[in-house]
């Protein structure tokens, strides 16, 4: 009876031992699980994505001035467009871009610039105190239009009119604010498309801004602005509005049309304005139409 006894003790502390060994195991499996999951999540410091694209265009009438388009000023030639690079770094609360490209492309892109300023397509740093507002300083991609710098961001390689009049770049401050379905962005930059004020010329600060409603799932809205005074003397403003849709899993559109004042200097005032504008549609593949007035 007392052996049974010892018997029914220590099958009961082996019973209870590989409990505990096996509860022990599958808290570290799951700890390691985590660990290795936290792990995979783990974002690098610094993300480098890359581009190259090329063409060859032949005009018919056998002249490459015969082109009102961007970055394709060439007549039956190979020509390189733009090699790019782009180093990001993303946090909580602060990000960082510098996007370089290297061609005819990119020099076209930055053609206030020289030497190795040519190269800098966008160079900025980003602040966010909250989720809702976000400061950035530096120089950045112009927010108005509807088609991109990059030409494996757009629906088709040749640039439109509205592209080619630009702008193309700001440098300077602005803060982006979101609300539920409504963005807005406010900023001050130098004039257009300068990293750097002219020397000898008038150096005048511009007004840019953007008002972006998400008006549902499928569908959203850009209004956008730029005024100022250039280094010529000449002011300008510039209203632009992009609309984006949705229309099923393979076919979305774009619309875009903008309107341009431009007041010229005659050595004593700014003249009365002349304007300039045009819009355009843009289907998912790779078919662009549009009107120029």
């Amino acid at each position: 009876m007392l052996r049974k006894f010892f018997v029914a003790i220590a099958a009961t502390t082996l019973a209870l031992f590989a409990h505990a060994q096996t509860a022990s195991v599958d808290q570290l499996s799951s700890t390691t699980a985590t660990t290795e999951n936290e792990a995979a999540e783990t974002k690098p410091a610094i993300s480098i994505t890359g581009s190259a694209d090329a063409y060859y265009r032949f005009d018919f009438a056998k002249t490459r001035a015969n082109n009102f388009t961007s970055f394709t000023n060439s007549h039956n030639s190979f020509a390189l467009g733009m090699a790019s690079v782009k180093f990001e770094h993303k946090s909580d609360k602060v990000s960082a871009v510098l996007d370089l490209g290297f061609g005819t492309r990119a020099a076209e892109f930055t053609y206030t610039d020289n030497g190795l300023l040519q190269a800098v397509k966008q160079l900025y740093i980003s602040y966010s105190p909250a989720d809702w507002i976000k400061f950035t300083a530096g120089s950045w991609a112009t927010h108005v239009g509807y088609e991109l710098l990059d030409p494996q961001l757009n629906r088709n390689y040749s640039m439109s009119y509205l592209f080619t009049n630009g702008p193309f770049s700001h440098t300077g401050l602005k803060a982006d604010i979101t609300k539920g379905k409504h963005g807005f962005m406010l900023g001050v930059s130098n004039a257009t498309d300068y990293r750097m004020p002219p020397d000898g010329q008038i150096n005048k600060k511009y007004l840019v801004a953007q008002y972006s409603l998400a008006a549902g799932e499928n569908v959203k809205l850009y209004v956008n602005y730029v005024s100022g005074k250039a280094p010529d003397t000449s002011k300008s403003e510039q209203f632009d509005a992009v609309v984006t849709a949705k229309l099923s899993d393979k076919f979305n559109i774009g619309v875009n049309g903008t309107l341009t004042n431009v007041h010229a200097w005659d050595g004593a005032k700014n003249l009365g304005g002349k304007s300039w504008g045009g819009a355009a549609l843009y289907l998912m593949r790779p078919v662009s139409t549009g009107c120029f007035f």
